[in-house]
């Protein structure tokens, strides 16, 4: 009987990151709940992008959507799921063009 070729376990390495901002670190992949706090539109290397604070009481994150003047359903006091990879830009936790799904309405 010839032996059985070894193999190691699969592992999820970026499984994402559930629960709470203030658990996040640089480079995470992240899957989270909040509300956005403040939109506005602001200029990242001569191209429009939509910038938002997004919250969940324990913390804050930038989300930024490039090439973006507006998007439909993102503005203050809307709850949002996101799914995306936290980085560093200039000292501010950001993730960029996040995946995202509104799960509540704006309180406008």
């Amino acid at each position: 009987m010839a032996p059985e070729p070894l193999q190691a376990p699969i592992t999820p390495i970026d499984a994402p990151t559930t629960g709470t901002i203030s658990i996040v670190q640089n480079r995470d992949l992240i899957e989270l709940d909040g509300v956005v706090e403040a939109v506005r539109v602001a200029d990242h290397g001569g191209s429009p992008a939509v910038e938002a604070d997004f919250v969940d009481g324990t913390g804050q994150l930038r989300l930024v959507w490039l090439g973006r003047q507006k998007i439909a359903g993102i503005c203050e006091g809307v709850g949002i799921h996101i799914e995306g990879r936290v980085g560093d830009c200039s000292g501010v936790r950001t993730v960029f063009n996040p995946r995202y799904v509104l799960t509540s309405p704006s309180d406008d």
